[in-house]
């Protein structure tokens, strides 16, 4: 019991991360979290509410092992992103807009016009061949693993996904 009780104070007043009086807070993957606290991703960003479920689950990359996409707003500027946590690099990679990522790093601050602010809705889509269409001309990128299906709902779709060399979005409709 006395361990639990000083487990909680530890968690609830540590460094600043997260401030678990949402539920969300508590929801997020151990794994995820250690990773993000380790990194001081709290120190410039939240977990975002907006969308649910506010992380997915899949294997992005194709390695077999799971992986997350978190969605999260940028303190001070209430941008939403997607943060994607591979178990294949140490890298936490922000998504930030049309075939657009960077890596995280507490030096620098993401500056993008973009944001997901639009996203009403998300999902994890299985691997598959991908064709060219009227929305995509030219032929997509092979998927690496599963993609992650953005969506505006009754308006627009896209599917994200790891090539192995950068993200690419799937414009799956308009």
């Amino acid at each position: 019991m006395v361990r639990s009780m000083l487990f909680l104070v530890l968690t609830l007043f540590g460094p600043a991360q997260l401030d678990f009086s949402r539920n969300v807070d508590w929801n997020l993957p151990d794994e995820a979290r250690h990773r993000l606290r380790a990194s001081k991703f709290f120190d410039f960003y939240k977990l975002s509410e907006e969308v649910n479920p506010f992380y997915l689950r899949g294997d992005f990359d194709g390695d077999g092992k799971p992986d997350y996409a978190i969605l999260v707003a940028a303190i001070g500027t209430r941008k939403r992103y997607i943060l994607v946590c591979r178990s294949g690099t140490t890298n936490l990679e922000i998504l930030t807009g049309l075939n657009t990522s960077v890596v995280f790093d507490p030096q620098k601050t993401v500056s993008s016009k973009e944001d997901f602010n639009w996203m009403d809705a998300w999902q994890v889509t299985e691997r598959r061949e991908l064709e060219s269409n009227e929305l995509n001309e030219t032929r997509p990128l092979p998927m690496r693993g599963e993609g992650i299906v953005a969506e505006k709902t009754e308006a627009a779709s896209v599917i994200i996904y790891w090539t192995g060399k950068g993200y690419y979005w799937y414009q799956a409709g308009d």
